[in-house]
């Protein structure tokens, strides 16, 4: 009998946001159970593939409301992006999210993030 793993029962503990990355509009996503812990401490980069349960979110009472569901951005206002969960836009913070993406995809991402802040340390070389 073979048993496969579902990849739904593991969250990863990469923080897209920490990370700067900001998704696109149309970017799929996941709302997660455990949000990514904003204490500030490190994260070990090997492990965003592994099924461990991240440590809950400072200040986090309550059990998440609606975890699992997938949904689609729409946009990013005030810091929350705009999530069409079921038919229903809600406003969810960047810890909140875990994106379902390619590994290629990802790669673009982060590549994007690391050209920015090339860029950026590039002109404050310059002046």
């Amino acid at each position: 009998m073979i048993q496969s793993t579902s990849s739904k029962s593991c969250e990863s503990e990469f923080d897209w946001a920490g990370a700067g990355v900001e998704f696109p509009v149309g970017t799929r996503v996941r709302l997660r159970q455990h949000p990514v812990d904003m204490s500030g401490a490190d994260h070990d980069v090997t492990a965003a593939s592994a099924c461990i349960v991240p440590v809950v979110a400072v200040g986090q009472k309550r059990k998440r409301r609606g975890y699992g569901l997938e949904g689609v951005i729409h946009g990013l206002k005030r810091g929350k992006y705009d999530v069409e969960l079921e038919g229903t836009l809600r406003h969810i913070p960047p810890q909140d999210l875990q994106p379902l993406l390619t590994h290629v995809q990802a790669q673009q991402l982060l590549e994007a993030v690391g050209a920015g802040r090339a860029d950026v340390d590039e002109s404050q070389d310059v002046a």
